[in-house]
C-alpha cells in the first residue's frame, strides 16, 4: 500500500501547484472558475484552497462581480505576504542581496564585499543566514542565487573567470543544507537576466538573446519562448568565442576571447594605457570620446562585439538581441555603431532588433524571484 499513498501524495501535490499557478495567473479567480479550469471536483477544489490559504499562500479578496442572480463567488489572489523570495548576484567582490514578496515586490536590498580568500560556499551562507533573517517576512520560499560561472545541470559550479570557486567547493550543496525548506536555485547569472527579459521586458518575441557585458561577458537565450540551456546546461558562452586565435590567453585556457577584449575591466585597461590616465565607461561613449587613438580603439571593440553578436546569430536566429549590464553606461551611440557594424556583416535578408535592455541593475534580481517562484509551481 505504500506506493499507493505516494501515489495519492505525488497526485495532490500536482494539483496545489496547479492551483496555485491558476491563481497567479488569473488574479481574482474563483473557486468555480478553477473547477471549470481544471475539471476537478467542487470538493477537491474547496479542500485544496483551504489549504493553500491555511499555508498562507493564498487569500479571499472580495467577491466577484457578476451579471447573474445566483451566489456571487469569491475571488482568490496570491497572498503577497504569504512568504518571501532571495535574489542574489555575486560578482568577483561582492554578494547583493534582494528579497522580494510574493508578488514580487522589492522590499529589501544590502551589498556587501566578501574575503575572496576564503570558500565561497562558507561566506555566502553566513551573508544570507545574517540578511536573510533581518525582518520578519515570512518564511523563505525560495532563494535563486546568479553567478557569473559555468553552472551544470546538477547545480555545481564548473568553472567561473569572474569569481574565485573551485570546483570541489560544493556551493548549491551548503545553501540547500542552510535552508532546507526552500527551494534553492543556483543559475548563470546572465541566464537569469535573459529570463528577466523575457518576463518583463519590453521585446514581444519568441526568442531572443541577452548579453550581459559587465565583469565578465556572458549571454543567454530564449528559443521559441523556452530557455536554451544546452545538453550539459553550457550552453551560449558568449564571452568565450574565440574571434582572434592568436589574441591575449584567456582564463579559461583559450586566446583571443571576447571576454579578454570587450569585458568592462578590460575595455577600461586598454583604454587606460592609451590616455595614459584613469578612464570610465562615460569618458568612452562615442559622443565623449576626445582622441583619435580613443576613437580607433572604441570603434575595434564596437566590431569584435558586432562579429561575436553576428556568429550567435548564425547559430539561433533570434527575433532579438538585448544588451544589459555596465556596458550600457556608453550610452546609446554606443549601440547605435554596433548595430551598423552588425548590419555590415550580417548575412542578407537577415533583420534582428539589437537594442538596451530595459530593466536596469534589478534584472538579474527579479529575473532570479520570477525564476524560483515559477519553479513552485512546477
Amino acid at each position: 500500500m505504500e506506493p499507493m499513498k505516494h501515489s495519492q501524495q505525488d497526485i495532490k501535490e500536482t494539483h496545489l501547484k496547479l492551483m496555485l499557478s491558476l491563481i497567479h495567473q488569473v488574479d481574482g479567480i474563483s473557486r468555480a472558475d478553477i473547477k471549470k479550469l481544471t475539471n476537478l471536483s467542487a470538493t477537491t477544489v474547496s479542500a485544496l484552497v483551504e489549504e493553500l490559504m491555511d499555508e498562507g499562500l493564498v487569500v479571499e479578496t472580495g467577491m466577484k462581480t457578476s451579471t447573474t442572480s445566483g451566489r456571487k463567488a469569491i475571488s482568490l489572489s496570491i497572498n503577497k505576504n504569504g512568504g518571501h523570495l532571495g535574489a542574489v548576484g555575486i560578482s568577483g567582490h561582492h554578494f547583493c542581496l534582494r528579497i522580494f514578496d510574493l508578488h514580487l515586490e522589492e522590499i529589501y536590498s544590502v551589498k556587501v564585499r566578501y574575503d575572496t580568500t576564503l570558500p565561497l560556499s562558507y561566506t555566502l551562507c553566513a551573508f544570507l543566514k545574517e540578511h536573510l533573517c533581518v525582518q520578519d517576512y515570512g518564511r523563505l520560499l525560495g532563494l535563486a542565487v546568479g553567478i557569473p560561472a559555468i553552472v551544470n545541470r546538477d547545480n555545481q559550479i564548473v568553472s567561473s573567470t569572474i569569481v574565485n570557486v573551485t570546483a570541489d567547493d560544493d556551493v548549491y550543496g551548503s545553501l540547500c543544507t542552510a535552508f532546507p525548506n526552500a527551494k534553492v536555485l543556483l543559475c548563470n547569472n546572465s541566464w537569469l537576466m535573459a529570463y528577466a527579459e523575457k518576463e518583463f521586458g519590453e521585446l514581444e518575441c519568441k526568442s531572443l538573446i541577452s548579453i550581459d557585458i559587465s565583469d565578465g561577458v556572458g549571454a543567454a537565450a530564449i528559443v521559441d519562448g523556452v530557455p536554451f540551456n544546452g545538453s550539459a546546461g553550457m550552453a551560449c558562452e558568449f564571452g568565450h568565442i574565440s574571434v582572434d586565435m592568436n589574441g591575449k590567453p584567456c582564463r579559461c585556457g583559450s586566446r583571443g576571447c571576447l571576454e579578454t577584449m570587450i569585458s568592462v575591466p578590460a575595455i577600461l585597461e586598454g583604454a587606460g594605457s592609451i590616455a595614459q590616465k584613469e578612464i570610465t565607461l562615460e569618458m568612452l561613449s562615442p559622443c565623449a570620446v576626445q582622441t583619435p587613438e580613443l576613437e580607433q580603439y572604441m570603434d575595434d571593440i564596437c566590431t569584435a562585439l558586432a562579429f561575436g553578436i553576428n556568429n550567435l546569430l548564425n547559430i539561433f536566429d533570434p527575433d532579438a538581441v538585448v544588451l544589459c549590464g555596465d556596458i550600457l553606461a556608453l550610452g546609446e551611440d554606443f549601440i547605435r555603431l554596433v548595430r551598423k557594424k552588425l548590419s555590415d556583416i550580417s548575412l542578407a535578408g537577415r533583420t534582428v532588433s539589437l537594442t538596451a535592455s530595459t530593466l536596469g541593475s534589478n534584472a538579474e534580481f527579479k529575473g532570479g524571484a520570477k525564476f524560483v517562484f515559477d519553479s513552485l509551481l512546477r
